[in-house]
C-alpha cells in the first residue's frame, strides 16, 4: 500500500503553503495589465558558483505577457542568496505590483 501512496505523490500537486514556489505579480507599462508568475525554486534557477566551487546565488530570468492582446514583452530578473531567498529583481517593460 505504501508503493501505491508514494507513486500516487508523484502526480499531485505540492500543498499551496510549501517552499519551492515564488510568485511574482507585475503591470504592464503599456496596457496596465497585471500578470501573474509562479518561480520554481528548484526548478527555474540557474547557479552561480564562486571561487571555490560553492553556490553563491541563483538567478532567474523570466520573459511574461499577458493575455489582452498587447504582446508587450515584460523581462524579469530575479537574483536570490544560496538559501533561495529573494535578494534582488529587475524589470523592464513592466514594473513590480502587489497582488490583489
Amino acid at each position: 500500500m505504501d508503493f501505491f501512496k508514494k507513486l500516487s505523490s508523484l502526480f499531485t500537486a505540492p500543498p499551496s503553503g510549501d517552499n519551492s514556489t515564488y510568485w511574482i505579480a507585475v503591470e504592464c507599462l503599456r496596457c496596465h495589465e497585471v500578470i501573474r508568475a509562479r518561480i520554481n525554486l528548484f526548478n527555474d534557477l540557474s547557479a552561480n558558483f564562486d571561487s571555490n566551487g560553492k553556490t553563491a546565488e541563483y538567478i532567474c530570468r523570466k520573459v511574461l505577457m499577458g493575455q489582452q492582446h498587447c504582446y508587450q514583452q515584460i523581462e524579469v530578473t530575479l537574483t536570490f542568496n544560496a538559501r533561495r531567498k529573494l535578494i534582488d529583481q529587475q524589470i523592464q517593460g513592466g514594473k513590480f505590483v502587489e497582488e490583489p
